[in-house]
């Protein structure tokens, strides 16, 4: 009986560390802030498929959408999880934007196989954009504060739930087609104007302007 009763405590005590450690001044919605080396390359957490042109202030128009392009990122990634064929795939960041205590991400990704033939390659994001393996989201998705050497990752709600696309697993990217992802990110200082741009597989997008 006494077992019974630890156990019971135990449980009490770890369900209440977990509550606090979800909870905070603007609603239950924390930045996951991580430090980074900075005698490492700040790409380096990157997937070797990863091979693109880097970071651009330009970029080229999306598909997908009509907004600015402000960085530009490709890389030559498998199709998915069971297409092992290889294809260019492109990231433009479209917006960065402070909205009081929040910085709001938003990113078309294009495929840019071509859509001819009898069977153009899809290109399926699953979890390759999580913070974790079973991650159907962009929780993995990171803005980089190089001189304060800090990583932001997108904030969760009261449930733990990522404020990012989290829909991955639905459907593939046609070839020629683009979809738009977006994220949310927390504890931004004020005097920040500008981060780096970190998607999973894809090069760092370097000194994207905050708007």
């Amino acid at each position: 009986m006494r077992t019974h009763h630890l156990g019971l405590l135990g449980a009490a005590l770890l369900t209440a560390t977990l509550t606090l450690a979800c909870s905070g001044d603007d609603g239950g919605r924390l930045a996951d802030t991580r430090s980074i080396d900075s005698s490492t390359d700040a790409g380096s957490e990157q997937g070797s498929e990863g091979d693109g042109d880097g970071s651009s202030s330009s970029g080229e128009p999306g598909s997908g959408g009509g907004d600015e392009v402000i960085g530009t990122a490709r890389a030559q990634l498998t199709a998915g999880a069971i297409d092992e064929r290889t294809i260019p795939v492109r990231i433009d960041v479209t917006r960065l934007e402070r909205h009081g205590d929040l910085v709001e991400l938003t990113l078309a990704l294009t495929n840019e196989a071509p859509a001819e033939g009898d069977d153009p390659p899809g290109f399926g994001i699953y979890t390759q954009f999580g913070d974790g393996l079973t991650a159907y989201d962009a929780s993995g998705i990171g803005l980089v504060d190089g001189d304060a050497q800090k990583r932001y990752l997108p904030v969760l709600d009261s449930e733990g739930t990522c404020l990012c696309t989290n829909d991955f697993g639905s459907s593939d990217v046609p070839a020629g087609g683009s979809r738009t992802i977006s994220a949310t990110f927390g504890g931004v200082p004020d005097d920040v104007d500008a981060l780096d741009v970190q998607v999973p597989t894809f090069p760092t997008i370097a000194g994207v302007p905050i708007q």
